[in-house]
């Protein structure tokens, strides 16, 4: 009897989390975030030429900021993170806007939710987006070089243009090529000497460097110049504070990949272009 008991107390217990939880709307997909507040953030989307254009207000919340999480969804219309999957994560407070260049094709509900250290999630308006099938399929690409850094089933690669990248329905995440971190293993550790966290801060540093030039220059030369004068003013900073002396080998030796990916005779090659 007293085994019974203890049962039927057993599984009232669970019942009445379960209808909490219910009741505030919260789940296990939420994990430890607190119920949803909506309408805080005016949200905005629209479809254009096979891509959604999404903008958003800024978070206004006395409450500490850690990133917007645009999410996306077809089974949802009423989508919240983490309970429906992001295409699109922003830790900077100021961006307010972002570009999905892989819509799905026919119903989609877009939304944006802040995200703060209070655990709250501030979500804004849905907005219905509708795509029709003839306008996702894709069955000439050109042949133009605007490279684009997508993501398929959990891997990265570099597509030759936004074409290309549609018809293989890859996920989109930046322009240009895909910047592939140096695998982390102890030999690379202890030779540099750098945690993970500022490894990974370093090569955003250096990405964002290289699109950067990629843009702003035309031809190969140009771009091995400016790389080899930002060489040159590491080494001399390294020289000044050897306390970077870990920090700028990194810096020296990701750009000099680079550099090496560059001298392929191409820079002669344009020359020839670039006269006419």
């Amino acid at each position: 009897m007293k085994y019974i008991i203890k049962i039927l107390s057993v599984t009232l217990s669970v019942l009445l989390l379960v209808s909490i939880a219910y009741a505030t709307g919260t789940s296990s997909s939420s994990g430890w975030y607190n119920t949803p507040i909506y309408w805080s953030i005016d949200f905005d989307a629209y479809y254009e030429n096979g891509d959604v254009f999404i903008s958003w207000t800024k978070f206004e919340k006395n409450e500490w900021f850690k990133y917007y999480k645009v999410v996306r969804s077809q089974t949802n219309d009423n989508p919240v993170y983490p309970d429906d999957w992001y295409i699109k994560v922003e830790s900077d407070i100021n961006k307010l806007d972002f570009v999905d260049y892989s819509p799905k094709v026919w119903t989609s509900y877009y939304r944006v939710c802040a995200i703060t250290s209070e655990n709250n999630r501030y979500c804004s308006n849905v907005v219905k987006i509708y795509v029709e099938k003839s306008e996702q399929q894709v069955t000439v690409c050109t042949m133009e070089y605007a490279p684009m850094c997508g993501e398929k089933d959990w891997a990265k690669k570099t597509y030759s243009n936004k074409c290309m990248l549609n018809a293989a329905w890859a996920k989109y995440l930046y322009s240009w090529e895909c910047w592939e971190s140096t695998t982390i293993n102890n030999t690379y550790t202890n030779t540099y000497n750098l945690s993970y966290t500022l490894r990974v801060k370093a090569d955003k540093v250096i990405l964002n460097f290289i699109l950067k030039i990629e843009q702003k220059y035309t031809t190969t030369e140009k771009r091995i110049v400016v790389i080899e004068d930002v060489i040159s003013k590491l080494k001399a900073v390294w020289e000044k504070n050897p306390k970077l002396q870990a920090l700028v080998n990194y810096f020296v030796d990701k750009l000099q990949v680079k550099l090496d990916n560059y001298d392929n005779g191409l820079s002669e090659l344009e020359e020839i272009f670039n006269n006419y």
